[in-house]
């Protein structure tokens, strides 16, 4: 919750509403329907809520392994070149530098000149 909407929201009375609220992504009228305080769940309420967590993150890592595995082992060919990321950022470049005047060029050379120091 960005700081602005928060402050607005947790000043405000149950059952009134406040704004306009301006944040960084616009313009919010909030309504508090109801206040309840911060609390502690019990571990037993908690607990199969963790286990899933916990379940659910082992999987994650998995699945991360075996794609990253995979990717290793994998010959990856462009059929379509249209869907090549090395085709792709060609023309991106060249699109760029034809609407900057060349920009990405000298910022590129300056890149270069830079790691070689």
């Amino acid at each position: 919750m960005v700081p602005e909407f928060a402050e607005a929201a947790f000043k405000a009375k149950p059952n009134t509403v406040t704004g306009p609220v301006k944040s960084q992504f616009g313009y919010h009228i909030i309504f508090v329907t109801d206040r309840r305080g911060a609390g502690v769940v019990p571990y037993e309420k908690a607990k199969s809520d963790i286990k899933d967590y916990l379940v659910q993150e082992k999987q994650i890592k998995a699945l991360d392994e075996l794609t990253t595995a995979a990717k290793k082992k994998a010959k990856i060919e462009f059929v379509d070149q249209r869907y090549n990321p090395d085709e792709i950022a060609k023309k991106l470049h060249k699109q760029v530098n034809d609407m900057s005047g060349g920009a990405a060029d000298v910022l590129q050379q300056q890149a270069k000149e830079k790691k070689s120091k």
